[in-house]
This record gives structure tokens, C-alpha cells and sequence, in this order.
């Protein structure tokens, strides 16, 4: 493969929306991560985001849960809240920062 094939597939893949995780992986640096709480446990939950997309987080002891800005107990965080959460990727899995809790979805009837 030449150098022009390679640069010309590596920025189709990235154009297609094929490879953005992967570009968006690398260790270090914050992360958001937005969708529904799928599980949760106090060691680490799962957030469905709006593509579908199934991620798992760990919580530690360094982790900080918001609501409305001000502190809450880990034990608050329940299936179907929506959330925000700040993660760094630390040995390939997301490490939470901080979580801020939202509102359950709405269903509609």
C-alpha cells in the first residue's frame, strides 16, 4: 500500500464515522459520555448513548455524583436516569470523574 493509499483510506474511514471512537480512545484525556443508565452497581454502571452504543464505566472512590451541582451518594444512581459523565480511559476502560444525574426518560404514551 502506498503512503497516499493509506492517508486517502484512514481519512475516508474517518469521514464515514467509521473510526471515531477509536480516535477519541486514547488514554489521558476527559471523555463525556451522555445516554440512559442500562445498570448500575457501586463499583461501575452502563450507559446506552443515543447511537446505541453500550459503555461501561467504573466508579471509584475518587468519583464525584452531581445533582443539580451539588453532591449525591452513589446508591442514587438507578436504571433509566439519564447522566453526563466525565471519564478518563485509563489500561482501555472508562474510569468516571464525575457523574451528573438527570431525569428519568420520558415515555411516551
Amino acid at each position: 500500500m502506498t503512503r497516499r493509499t493509506a492517508i486517502t483510506l484512514v481519512a475516508g474511514l474517518l469521514l464515514a464515522g467509521l473510526a471515531p471512537a477509536a480516535a477519541l480512545a486514547h488514554p489521558g484525556h476527559d471523555h463525556k459520555i451522555l445516554g440512559n443508565v442500562t445498570m448500575a452497581a457501586a463499583d461501575h454502571l452502563m450507559v446506552k448513548d443515543r447511537q446505541g452504543k453500550d459503555h461501561t464505566i467504573q466508579i471509584t472512590s475518587a468519583t464525584k455524583v452531581l445533582r443539580d451541582k451539588k453532591p449525591v451518594r452513589v446508591e442514587e444512581i438507578k436504571e433509566g436516569l439519564r447522566v453526563v459523565v466525565t471519564a478518563v480511559t485509563e489500561n482501555d476502560k472508562h474510569v468516571a470523574k464525575t457523574i451528573e444525574l438527570g431525569s428519568a426518560p420520558t415515555t411516551k404514551q
